[in-house]
């Protein structure tokens, strides 16, 4: 994730329901705007995985992928082990109990794996891992 994109203005639509498309622009390190601009696809309120991958391939992440499907906490916390070193950031979304589902960004920081939702202002997007308690299991988009 390129340095300075935490506190960054990414959602500059204002949408509350496009998640995965916030976290796509702040892994690219552009605003949602910009990343409409660029890939021509729309903000949708939900994304399959399929469109997920479509629309991190059209913003420049060729190599992504989305690893085994849904995982459980201890499962995404060996793959994390795997694929970040510090520093570095995936995709991370996830299942409730509820059905619904969330989209943010895993970020490596110093060790420590922090979860950070874009589609919020600056000031209020940063939590622990995992994000939210309720969690039936997560994708996580890795390879950029």
């Amino acid at each position: 994730m390129r340095g300075g994109i935490r506190d960054r203005q990414i959602n500059t639509h204002g949408h509350t329901q496009n998640c995965y498309y916030c976290t796509v622009s702040a892994l690219v390190g552009k605003s949602t705007s910009k990343v409409v601009a660029q890939t021509q696809t729309m903000q949708q309120d939900q994304a399959e995985v399929k469109e997920i991958l479509d629309l991190f391939r059209s913003a420049g992440f060729q190599n992504i992928q989305c690893l085994k499907g849904l995982l459980n906490k201890d499962q995404v916390e060996d793959e994390l082990d795997m694929w970040l070193d510090e520093g570095d950031a995936i995709g991370l979304a996830y299942v409730r109990s509820d059905r619904t589902g969330h989209m943010v960004v895993l970020l490596n920081d110093g060790g420590q794996k922090r979860c950070i939702d874009f589609q919020k202002p600056p000031g209020n997007r940063e939590t622990g891992f995992p994000p939210e308690s309720n969690i039936l299991g997560y994708y996580v988009f890795c390879g950029l």
